[in-house]
C-alpha cells in the first residue's frame, strides 16, 4: 500500500513540472523520491532559470500507532523526542549515504546546501514531532500534507487522456470517481 501512496505523490510532483526518480538506492540505503524542477527568476527585462533539486521523504499513515521517528517515542520526554527526530533527520537527509544517492542522481553534488528537503505526511500521532522535523538542527524541511496532494490530484485538469497510461494516472482517475 505504501508504494501506491508514493506513486500518487510522484504523480503530483510530475504534474507540477518535476522530473522524478522514486526509490533511489545505493546498497541498503534508499531515498523515497528525488526531483528536479526549474524556478523562473525575473529581474527587470532578464529572465533566468534555476535548477532546483529536491529530496523528498514520504510517510503515509491512516491510523498511526507509532511515531514517525521512533516506535517508543511515546515514553520519551520532549528533549528525548527532539534527539530522536534529529537522528531520524540525519539518517534520512544528512547522512553520507543520503548524500551519495543524491550525488549519483545528478552527477554533481549531494551536499545539503544544494538541495531542498521536503517531507510528505498524513495523520501523525503527535503534531509536535512534525514541528521538530520542520525545524531540526540541520536544515529546514518543508512539510506537505498528503491530503493536500490528493485534493489537488482530484481536481479536473486540462490534460484529459494525455496523462493516462501510467499506474499513478490510473489511480488518479480512480480517486476522481464520484
Amino acid at each position: 500500500m505504501a508504494l501506491n501512496h508514493e506513486k500518487l505523490v510522484e504523480e503530483w510532483y510530475r504534474r507540477n513540472r518535476h522530473f522524478t526518480i522514486r526509490s533511489a538506492k545505493i546498497g541498503l540505503n534508499e531515498i523515497d523520491l528525488l526531483a528536479l524542477t526549474e524556478e523562473f527568476q525575473e529581474r527587470g527585462q532578464n529572465v533566468s532559470y534555476k535548477l532546483v533539486k529536491k529530496h523528498i521523504e514520504i510517510q503515509i499513515s491512516f491510523k498511526p500507532v507509532g511515531y514517525i521517528t521512533s516506535s517508543n517515542a511515546k515514553n520519551k520526554s520532549r528533549e528525548e523526542l527532539k534527539e530522536s527526530v534529529d537522528k531520524w533527520v540525519w539518517k534520512k537527509f544528512i547522512s553520507d549515504a543520503a548524500q551519495d544517492i543524491r550525488s549519483a542522481f545528478n552527477y554533481e553534488t549531494g551536499d545539503i546546501k544544494d538541495w531542498k528537503f521536503e517531507f510528505v505526511h498524513h495523520i501523525v500521532r503527535d503534531p509536535y514531532e512534525l514541528d521538530l522535523i520542520a525545524n531540526n538542527k540541520y536544515q529546514k524541511i518543508k512539510l506537505i500534507k498528503f491530503d493536500d496532494i490528493i485534493k489537488e490530484l482530484r481536481r479536473d485538469d486540462d490534460f484529459g487522456t494525455a496523462r493516462r497510461g501510467s499506474d499513478a494516472a490510473d489511480q488518479v482517475s480512480l480517486i476522481k470517481m464520484k
